[in-house]
């Protein structure tokens, strides 16, 4: 697909070729001002990724508390005398 010239782009929409080069030095104007003035994460994404913190913590937390809960068992059960059995006499 070759690249449009700005007549053949000016005859498609019926405009002069000025317009058609003012549009494309606007197009870039603004580009660069959303590159350049995008000051890191829309408000979306900043609360998305404190949503994210917040479930990483809130399991990690839960993982900490079952991994203390299952030594505490494991500890207990070690402890515990066990039963004796009957001989099958």
């Amino acid at each position: 697909m070759g690249k449009a010239s700005v007549d053949q782009l000016a005859r498609q929409y019926g405009v002069k070729p000025e317009t058609v080069k003012k549009w494309h030095e606007e197009a870039l104007t603004a580009i660069e001002e959303g590159f350049s003035s995008h000051q890191g994460k829309s408000s979306e994404e900043k609360v998305l990724e404190q949503k994210l913190r917040s479930t990483q913590n809130a399991l990690t937390e839960a993982i900490m508390k079952n991994e203390i809960m299952e030594r505490a068992i494991n500890h207990l059960k070690s402890r515990t005398p066990s039963k004796p059995t009957r001989s099958s006499r």
